[in-house]
């Protein structure tokens, strides 16, 4: 039933046929999680997924009686085509990231293609009830699984071999990991993005871990910051209270009708009058949910208002490059009145 309301609230928006291509989209718009399938939504309603056959019995499985399913054993292009001809459709709405390849075969099967952004992107931002269940799940998964790995994180220890316990507890509570686990210490932790490596923890370290489960096909992410005894250079344990105090300051502010753009600038105001606000070089946040980063984008260029039932992050972080860096990071529920955060994991750790 979920599913087949979710494709009739972007019906509206179809002339004629709309082609969905995205893997997220796929299953918001069917419940279908394979990874190749396509699905062909027409203006009255109708819905066709189409698979090779390898996907048919699985597609059986998982999408509900609204949908037709449709194996092919040609190309899947030739598969859109003769499927929109056979209903006398030739032109066709197409998310506007689908391959040019596969947009010229469109146009050299019989199907012109026009390029509109995705229709079920905007519907994801905001939540149901049932979508919240399984993101707050997939973050009580993935902080016990922290809980359990905690003590490892300890001078003479890899961030490999933490990232890869992390990960195995993750995977053992039914869970899949949400992205590869960031494991960055020493100089490495003022890398945002840094893979876990062999590098050795040490006396002193900041390590920040960056981490999240999927659980019934929706993602968490948290990171945290944890010091290494008493060496550690004072400005980073300066920053990381700081950081704390600017994630207390944005549950005030990122509540529904609030410009995203709004929030990361009251994160970056703080920021700036503590001195941190130059070694803050990312955006504040992002929507999460079937996929790990989806609309809305907070950051300085983020146009959209926030409404309530959507899922985000708050990310602030400081990187001295050569030192070290620190970064906490909540997922919020944003409400009428306010932000909830989910997370129950304290953010000192």
């Amino acid at each position: 039933m979920k599913f087949s309301l979710r494709r009739k609230r972007i019906c509206p928006s179809i002339q004629k046929a709309f082609l969905v291509t995205l893997p997220s989209d796929l299953f918001y718009l069917t419940g279908f999680s394979g990874s190749t399938g396509f699905l062909l939504l027409l203006e009255e309603g109708e819905a066709i997924l189409l698979c090779d056959g390898r996907y048919v019995t699985q597609a059986h499985q998982e999408v509900d009686g609204g949908v037709q399913v449709v194996s092919f054993a040609n190309t899947p292009w030739q598969a859109v085509t003769e499927t929109l001809r056979n209903k006398g459709i030739t032109e066709c709405m197409v998310e506007n990231t689908l391959a040019v390849k596969a947009y010229n075969s469109l146009r050299e099967n019989g199907v012109t293609p026009h390029e509109v952004s995705s229709l079920a992107e905007h519907a994801r931002m905001v939540k149901e009830k049932s979508e919240v269940s399984s993101m707050e799940k997939a973050l009580a998964i993935a902080e016990g699984a922290f809980k359990k790995v905690r003590w490892l994180i300890r001078p003479g220890m890899r961030e490999r071999d933490i990232a890869l316990e992390l990960d195995y507890s993750m995977r053992s509570q039914e869970a899949d990991i949400a992205f590869p686990t960031i494991v960055a210490s020493g100089a490495r932790s003022a890398l945002p993005h840094a893979r876990a490596s062999n590098h050795t923890l040490r006396e002193g370290d900041c390590v920040v871990i960056d981490w999240g489960a999927r659980y019934e096909g929706y993602c968490s992410d948290t990171t945290r910051t944890s010091v290494l005894g008493k060496k550690t250079d004072h400005r980073l344990t300066q920053a990381i209270t700081v950081l704390r105090d600017t994630l207390l300051i944005v549950q005030e502010t990122a509540r529904e009708g609030v410009v995203c753009a709004d929030v990361d600038k009251r994160a970056r105001n703080h920021l700036d009058k503590c001195g941190w606000g130059k070694y803050f070089t990312h955006g504040l946040g992002h929507g999460v949910g079937i996929d790990v980063h989806e609309e809305p984008r907070i950051g300085p260029k983020g146009t959209l208002t926030l409404r309530e039932g959507m899922i985000i992050t708050i990310e602030p972080g400081v990187y001295l490059p050569g030192v070290g860096g620190a970064r906490l990071e909540n997922m919020l529920l944003v409400c009428k009145d306010g932000g909830r955060y989910l997370n129950r994991l304290p953010i000192l750790v």
